[in-house]
């Protein structure tokens, strides 16, 4: 890690729930197919609903702030989850101000006004930078997406988006070539349904549906 950067470190809760809520009704929709490589669909298709409705939202902090540090991390998120974009920052409790680019007027002040994002979606900058460094300030309002190899999801994905998430792994699984389960027919069904489904959710998270709570993996060990 570099000097002028920290990386925060996100909070759990028990809400996960298991691949195989998925896999026992969808698996004798495609007979034949390998159990790894359906379990592999099934995370691909959480990651691109999540990435792309980023409707699965929770808030990072209190975070110190640190004088000396310029950008904050916020992936990981936990051993499970990273981080795919901030939504907002809030400091002392009220919103800052979001810039589309670092500026380039190198202020200080005792407290921020904006932020921007850095060269990658989960890295965020304060402006003016600190003079001092200040306890409990930051909050990080995220929008979260799970890693390649979990074999859980939080909660919600049960709750909200079963339907959504079963739908957008019946078109990948069906659209695989010349297998006994093909079906590109209804591949392109599901797929429109999955595609619908993403910008109905993330209409839905944008008037905080998901606000009342934070879902996010179980702390395993720690």
């Amino acid at each position: 890690m570099s000097a002028d950067s920290i990386f925060l470190e996100g909070s759990g809760c028990e809400c996960d729930v298991s691949l195989d809520t998925w896999l026992r009704d969808a698996l004798p929709q495609v007979p034949g197919i390998v159990r790894s490589v359906a379990a592999r669909e099934l995370v691909l298709a959480c990651r691109e609903f999540y990435e792309r409705s980023l409707s699965w939202r929770t808030t990072i902090g209190p975070v110190h702030a640190r004088s000396r540090f310029l950008q904050y991390y916020q992936s990981p998120y936990d051993d499970y989850t990273n981080v795919v974009a901030v939504l907002g920052v809030e400091w002392k409790g009220r919103p800052l101000k979001k810039l589309v680019r670092q500026p380039t007027l190198d202020w200080e002040s005792s407290d921020p006004t904006h932020y921007w994002i850095t060269d990658v979606p989960d890295a965020v900058g304060l402006w003016p930078k600190l003079r001092a460094d200040t306890d409990n300030a930051l909050h990080f309002h995220v929008a979260l997406t799970p890693k390649q190899s979990v074999d859980h999801l939080p909660r919600i994905a049960a709750i909200k988006h079963y339907d959504a998430i079963l739908d957008g792994f019946l078109a990948r699984v069906w659209s695989h070539p010349s297998k006994p389960y093909s079906n590109p027919a209804e591949a392109e069904r599901r797929r429109t349904r999955f595609v619908a489904a993403i910008a109905r959710y993330s209409g839905e998270a944008k008037t905080g549906y998901a606000a009342a709570q934070n879902w996010s993996f179980p702390r395993f060990g720690r």
